[in-house]
């Protein structure tokens, strides 16, 4: 059954998964994606951006979550689902809106 997968912890934030991942599966896929969003920090510190991680705001709204909370559009099993492990509606607005003070900040002139 897809909800009897055991609950997993990343950072301290329980997971629980309908993907048919072991927990090794889970924490290096949580590993990659914390090393792409360093990667894609450096590179837009050195190209004189700003970078805002909201990865810890992420991790209780991942594709496993249930679809009240999730912002991430899960792997549909047998194939199809739409717009799949990509943010949904919600998720967008939540990360614009976890965004906005940064966002605010940077549009807003600043004295030196």
């Amino acid at each position: 059954m897809a909800n009897e997968i055991p609950l997993t912890s990343v950072n301290g934030v329980p997971l629980t998964s309908a993907f048919p991942f072991t927990d090794t599966d889970v924490r290096f896929l949580a590993s990659l994606q914390q090393q792409l969003d360093r990667e894609i920090a450096e590179a837009t510190r050195d190209s004189g951006g700003s970078y805002t991680d909201i990865y810890r705001a992420s991790l209780p709204h991942s594709a496993c979550s249930p679809e009240s909370t999730r912002w991430v559009e899960p792997v549909v099993p047998g194939g199809g689902g739409f717009n799949v492990l990509h943010p949904s509606l919600a998720g967008t607005a939540a990360m614009a809106k976890a965004l906005s003070p940064s966002a605010t900040w940077l549009f807003t002139p600043h004295r030196n």
